[in-house]
């Protein structure tokens, strides 16, 4: 026989109610878990890509780690496209800098400097001002619009020399 109420404190309590009320307690935060806030970095995190004619007239592929409330790693390799190919690849620091929209700055390789702006699924990527000496090879660009293919978290990156590199072991 199961018991359906018991007597605390000179009250009853209904113990089918309180079974759905702690149940409903312990699911609320699951609930809310994967919510993406208006703001927040992680609608920007994962994998894109943009790529047209096998990369004849360019190609290139983006990952996005949250590192902070307003900033992101990224990793960016483009290709120009035919008929040299040349290419190149990024690792930096993303800052916010309006609303969907990070910006990356460096002097690393002369003056670089970059707008990553989010629409819907996808990233657009633009030179700040001419801004383009960020150590790709020969009339490459990172300007392009990238498409989400996985919004999952990138714990790591293949860099160019085939090395894994862990986002959270990244210092700046």
């Amino acid at each position: 026989m199961f018991l359906s109420s018991i007597f605390v404190n000179d009250r009853f309590f209904n113990l089918d109610k309180m079974k759905k009320l702690i149940l409903l307690l312990l699911f609320i935060p699951i609930l809310s878990f994967g919510q993406i806030e208006e703001g927040s970095t992680n609608k920007f995190v994962g994998t894109y890509s943009f790529d047209n004619n096998e990369c004849e007239n360019g190609c290139g592929s983006l990952l996005i780690h949250p590192e902070s409330d307003n900033s992101l790693i990224f990793y960016l390799e483009v290709n120009g496209g035919a008929p040299n190919y040349n290419s190149g690849s990024l690792m930096g620091k993303l800052f916010i800098s309006n609303h969907n929209t990070y910006e990356y700055t460096s002097n690393e390789f002369g003056s670089c400097g970059l707008t990553f702006k989010l629409d819907d699924n996808f990233i657009s990527i633009k030179t700040i001002d001419k801004r383009n000496n960020c150590g790709f090879g020969n009339n490459v660009s990172a300007d392009g619009v990238y498409k989400l293919l996985n919004n999952s978290i990138p714990e790591y990156y293949i860099n160019r020399e085939g090395s894994k590199i862990f986002f959270k072991e990244v210092v700046f």
